[in-house]
């Protein structure tokens, strides 16, 4: 599901969902490490033999971990390596002391190997690992992988596109949308698009040198108005929610409570950041204060936009109404339109003078392939008839 912020974005909701550490409990013989059943130990202590001649048999209880589940093959395969480390430690191949050691830490071991993945990101029954996530990042194009290593903040964005993505993905799935026969065909041209350009890109591959300074500072003053930058605030705030379909009691109610912390607010002393976290019901701000971050001006909606640029720096909106209910802005700083200077979209424009060279690369190869083997075609009249006829 998504809910509309005072900004104008669409936020998913999700919750972070971490694996708890196993609850420990008795180890016996029964240890389900050795396959030899899942569920809890048999009660009771054991008594072993002693690895040392001449010494008493004890009973030992260890306070250990409890394994993870396993199928019938890896607890095969586990049975079958211990069976064979036991039979060195019998045999007098270590130690007693090395022996019983070996014997004590190998469930640990080979139950660690079985941890579950941890969950780092989800929303809903979609959810990305941390393993999942390096992959993504290990295999995305060199310069969005520079970015996105050297970027929290990018990277966080990255990762909330992948799991909207892989949300969409699923109801599309779901709906047999992948099925329709003009949508294969589409998939189909996307995948050989994809082979066409890295195949051509291995045949000619581009200078891992191209663009030099100076070919990157001729492209930006040649650019310059595409890297202008509209104006940016930095805002907060603080919204009470209400029910769709709420009486209008219980709006009326959230207007008063949202125009008395707007009077808390604006004195002078008064901490807007510590105020929106104690009140904001927008969760997933209210934790940072109710920070929203720059906002360009045209990324703003109507109504908030006429709001926000009658503020001077430091001024808080009146009560503003939305479709989830009221809440006020505040705005800490702006900053004027201008060109974005050449270091803040050197990575873009090398990453698209660079794709562009690639575009011309594909285009002298293929002219290639046609003076090597021309093409022959029907002309347009004769092409136009046989193809209206053929439908």
């Amino acid at each position: 599901m998504t809910e509309r912020t005072a900004a104008g974005h669409d936020r998913e909701k999700g919750g972070r969902e971490g694996a708890a550490p196993p609850r420990p409990h008795l180890f016996q013989a029964a240890h389900p490490a050795y396959g030899m059943g899942t569920g809890p130990p048999r009660t009771g202590a054991r008594t072993s033999a002693s690895p040392w001649p001449g010494e008493r048999p004890r009973t030992m209880t260890l306070l250990l971990p409890a394994p993870s589940p396993r199928t019938p093959a890896r607890s095969r395969a586990i049975v079958s390596h211990r069976a064979s480390l036991t039979r060195r430690a019998r045999s007098g191949a270590m130690s007693g002391a090395a022996s019983l050691a070996l014997m004590l830490l190998l469930p640990l071991l080979l139950g660690a190997a079985d941890a579950p993945p941890e969950i780092v990101a989800q929303q809903g029954d979609v959810k990305l690992t941390a393993a999942q996530i390096r992959d993504l990042v290990d295999h995305a194009d060199p310069g969005l992988r520079a970015q996105l290593q050297a970027n929290p903040t990018a990277l966080v964005a990255y990762v909330r596109d992948q799991l909207l993505r892989r949300t969409l993905l699923a109801q599309a799935h779901a709906a047999k949308w992948d099925e329709r026969p003009e949508i294969i065909a589409r998939a189909n041209d996307a995948h050989d698009a994809v082979i066409e350009q890295t195949y051509v890109a291995s045949r000619i591959p581009i200078d891992p040198m191209y663009p030099s300074q100076a070919e990157i500072a001729a492209a930006y003053e040649a650019n310059k108005e595409r890297f202008a930058v509209p104006k940016m605030f930095h805002l907060a705030q603080i919204a009470i929610l209400v029910p769709s379909g709420a009486a209008k009691d219980v709006d009326e109610a959230a207007r008063r409570k949202i125009d008395d912390l707007r009077q808390q607010g604006m004195k002078p002393m008064e901490d807007f950041g510590a105020l929106a976290s104690r009140n904001s019901q927008d969760k997933s701000t209210a934790e940072h204060g109710g920070d929203l971050g720059w906002v360009r001006e045209d990324a703003l909606v109507p109504g908030l936009h006429d709001a926000v640029v009658k503020l001077s720096d430091g001024g808080i909106t009146p009560p503003l109404h939305s479709a989830v209910g009221w809440y006020i802005v505040k705005l800490y700083a702006s900053r004027p339109a201008a060109v974005a200077p050449l270091d803040q979209v050197r990575d873009t424009l090398i990453q698209a003078m660079r794709q562009a060279r690639a575009q011309q690369s594909t285009r002298t190869y293929l002219e290639n392939l046609e003076r090597q083997d021309p093409i022959t075609i029907s002309s347009e009249a004769d092409l136009a008839a046989k193809v209206s006829t053929a439908h």
